[in-house]
């Protein structure tokens, strides 16, 4: 009887590492999960900031443009004054 309980507790110690062992293993998985998540996210942020970037300065090139617009208009509108007028 003692060799029969001996052999269930070395099966039960032996399912139990093997449990320890698929978990551990899971952990490690989940934290490379972890870190490459992690830099996608990084990678998705530098170019969101490059975005940003970009269209800040098609934003200033664009008023810059509408500003000498403006003063053309302006011009032909004087010139056109002093050619009625």
């Amino acid at each position: 009887m003692d060799n029969q309980n001996d052999n269930l507790l070395q099966e039960v110690k032996n399912n139990l590492d093997k449990s320890i062992s698929i978990i551990k293993k899971m952990e490690e998985e989940n934290q490379q999960v972890g870190k490459e998540m992690i830099e996608k996210m990084d990678a998705i942020k530098l170019k969101l900031q490059k975005l940003s970037q970009d269209i800040t300065q098609t934003c200033a090139g664009l008023d810059q443009d509408e500003k000498e617009f403006e003063k053309e208009l302006d011009k032909v509108i004087s010139e056109e004054e002093k050619i009625l007028g």
